[in-house]
């Protein structure tokens, strides 16, 4: 009989190593990414959209919004599938809305949603999409709000706020939209690069809103003193190499550096709350304190072994299995479904 620990690193071996590259061989959203995949199929802070039937928002309307919060090589438009029910020809259709269809409500939009739009849909039960490029995110009080909704079958949240609740659903905010084309690019000559350097801590902005107790304030590894800036290139050439990169948490948690550096096979080193987003990042993520953190980089050492992370959970096929997965669980059935 094998032992515990012969299991383990036949389990670890499906790490294959060729001519100095590491090749994992069960990441299928992944390799199919890497295969014929493009930026759509990259999940970013504007993903959500691709999924809804409906949105209630203004953030991806560039026509009317001057300050348009992606660049023009961004081809969101091409991804785009929702009608806004904000656009005055468009407001007839939510009273047509079928049961359990994608509603995607800008998080600025919330309040304006549930105390006039949701009234009139006359009763339809609905899966409820939240995301916003900026901030702020929902908190509590609201989350409360929504969730005591009972026309609200399944709420789909980026920044989480709850964990273990069978009609909530964590969302990852995913890489920087005006660097899709970028990273992809970056990601499919570079993606099976063998490790070279342990544990890297790079250059973090300190944000003027963020507060004196934010970990980027109080250790200066982390901020100030967290090295040079780089260009994007560089930067990524640096994740690729690492196993470990410290990616603390920014303005808010979830950020793009830990879908970065997963999505290049390193794996992300953060202070995050650990109950709150290992519903995203599972054993992808290492959760550890600012000091333990601070005191690795200083000694160049980790005690942790590294094991690659699951890189599907930079794919948002991958999030759409998960949604349709957890839609399953609950007996949750559409009609015409996106996923």
């Amino acid at each position: 009989m094998y032992s515990f620990a012969v299991v383990l690193v036949i389990l670890l071996f499906l790490l294959v190593q060729l001519d100095g590259r590491i090749v994992v061989t069960d990441h299928p959203n992944f390799n199919n990414l890497l295969s014929n995949g493009t930026v759509h199929d990259i999940v970013n802070p504007l993903s959500l959209y691709s999924l809804c039937d409906y949105y209630i928002g203004t953030e991806i309307n560039c026509q009317q919004n001057k300050n348009c919060p992606w660049s023009k090589n961004y081809d969101v438009y091409n991804n785009l599938h929702g009608i806004n029910l904000l656009h005055p020809n468009e407001t007839h259709r939510i009273k047509g809305i079928k049961e359990n269809q994608f509603v995607l409500v800008q998080v600025n939009f919330i309040p304006y949603f549930l105390d006039v739009m949701l009234p009139r849909m006359n009763g339809t039960k609905i899966i409820l999409l939240t995301s916003q490029y900026t901030r702020p995110h929902i908190r509590k009080p609201l989350g409360t709000k929504i969730l005591s909704h009972n026309q609200i079958t399944l709420w789909i949240s980026q920044f989480p706020i709850y964990r273990h609740l069978t009609r909530y659903m964590a969302f990852p905010y995913g890489i920087k939209q005006h660097s899709l084309h970028d990273y992809l690019a970056f990601l499919k000559k570079n993606a099976y690069i063998k490790k070279k350097v342990l544990i890297e801590n790079l250059h973090a902005e300190v944000h003027a809103h963020i507060p004196s107790n934010h970990v980027r304030r109080e250790y200066k590894l982390f901020g100030f003193k967290s090295g040079p800036r780089l260009d994007y290139a560089t930067y990524l050439t640096r994740v690729v190499n690492t196993e470990f990169l410290i990616s603390t948490g920014g303005d808010r948690e979830d950020c793009y550096r830990h879908y970065e550096a997963i999505g290049l096979g390193t794996k992300p080193v953060s202070n995050i709350n650990r109950k709150l987003y290992s519903q995203i990042f599972e054993s992808s993520m290492i959760f550890e304190s600012p000091t333990n953190m601070q005191n690795w980089v200083l000694d160049k050492n980790i005690t942790q072994i590294f094991t690659p992370p699951n890189r599907d959970i930079i794919t948002l096929n991958y999030w759409k299995e998960m949604v349709k997965k957890r839609m399953e669980s609950i007996n949750i059935i559409q009609v015409d479904s996106r996923l």
